[in-house]
Order: C-alpha cells, then sequence, then structure tokens
C-alpha cells in the first residue's frame, strides 16, 4: 500500500483500543488506529480491518523539524501535501518513521 493516510479502513469485528472502541462495519482513519496502539498493516494480517475507499479529500502533513528535499525546503510547522513530498525525492512513510513529519488534520476533523 503506497500511503495508509489516503485510505478508510472498514472494521470487520467489534475491537476496544487503548482509548477508543471500534465498531463493525464503521469506517475509519489509520490514524484513529495508531492513536490507540494499533498498526494498520496489523490489523488487516489480522483480519479485523480491510481497506476501504480512498479518501476524496486531500490529505496534508505538518512538518515538526526544517529540511532540505530534492527541490525545495520544508520548514517547521508548515502544511504540505503528498505531491510537495514525494516531488521532492521523500516517501510519506519514511518522513514519519523518521518524525520529520506528521499527519495534519483540520480542527473541524477531529
Amino acid at each position: 500500500m503506497k500511503n495508509r493516510y489516503e485510505f478508510h479502513y472498514e472494521v470487520l469485528e467489534n475491537f476496544q483500543g487503548s482509548k477508543d472502541n471500534f465498531w463493525r462495519c464503521e469506517k475509519y482513519l489509520a490514524i484513529d488506529f495508531e492513536r490507540n496502539g494499533f498498526s494498520v498493516e496489523e490489523l488487516i494480517s489480522d483480519g479485523k480491518i480491510k481497506v476501504g475507499i480512498k479518501r476524496s479529500e486531500t490529505v496534508y502533513y505538518m512538518a515538526l523539524d526544517v529540511f532540505q528535499g530534492s527541490d525545495d525546503v520544508f520548514w517547521s510547522s508548515e502544511i504540505y501535501d503528498i505531491e510537495d513530498i514525494e516531488s521532492n525525492g521523500f516517501t510519506v512513510d519514511s518522513l514519519m518513521e523518521e518524525g520529520k513529519i506528521k499527519l495534519w488534520q483540520k480542527e473541524d476533523d477531529k
């Protein structure tokens, strides 16, 4: 899967997270599972969720540090989309693992 944050996931069986309950047939974002201590990949392999539809809205990421891409400088606290990130030679997953970006959600999305 190219970018787990661009999809909704459908829950196949009810289960409890560290903060939230996840209900069968409901759709959630990857960040919802991660906030509850789960990995999307593990939940899929355990048969608890499946990949649903691609999100229709654009997904944004906030830079947590200043760093240089192949063409652009990424500034701390600025918001970027996947095209900005990939056009500079990065992948979203690698930057998230390195702690350089995080998923950004508008206040009304929380």
